[in-house]
């Protein structure tokens, strides 16, 4: 499984970008604050919230037509994070996640995978609530879960990073 691409709104210095990455290997080059760090940092965040969304996550649910057994990512009531708990982006401040600081503006990271001939699409609102807390979202209206059920098979941590030494 590989990630395909990235879309990012409102995040740090993205407005809205989207990135299609090679299946071999991907190189990130040029000046100095151009975004390559926001971008490292997008995905990041991204892995960070489904992490957290998928240790929380539930089985069944017969409003998504999913089976006994089946996951569902997130609980309407667990969805908050302490600005503090984001270890993925630096931020000193709690309004630096979002594009010019505007706080009114949801953060939207999605990445979308490919194996084989299958994709799937994940993506997460971020949103900023009272206090130091973002509540993070996942777009319903793109995840079939029936798909996202049969993609993922090592839960609840299926996503790594890999560093060669």
């Amino acid at each position: 499984m590989k990630m395909h691409s990235i879309n990012i709104k409102n995040f740090k210095k993205f407005e809205d970008v989207t990135v299609e990455f090679h299946p071999d290997i991907n190189i990130f080059t040029g000046v100095n604050n151009c975004g390559k760090t926001t971008l490292l940092e997008a995905i990041a965040l991204w892995h960070e919230c489904f992490i957290k969304l998928i240790k929380q996550a539930e089985k069944s649910d017969k409003k998504l037509n999913l089976t006994q057994g089946d996951y569902r990512l997130g609980n309407q009531s667990k969805n908050y994070y302490d600005f503090n708990e984001i270890v993925s982006v630096r931020s000193p401040n709690y309004e630096d996640l979002f594009y010019n600081l505007d706080i009114s503006q949801n953060v939207y990271i999605q990445v979308d995978f490919s194996h084989e001939k299958e994709t799937i699409k994940i993506g997460f609102y971020i949103c900023s609530v009272s206090g130091n807390n973002y509540e993070v979202h996942v777009n319903q209206s793109i995840l079939d879960y029936k798909v996202f059920n049969n993609f993922f098979h090592h839960f609840p941590c299926p996503i790594s990073t890999y560093a060669p030494t």
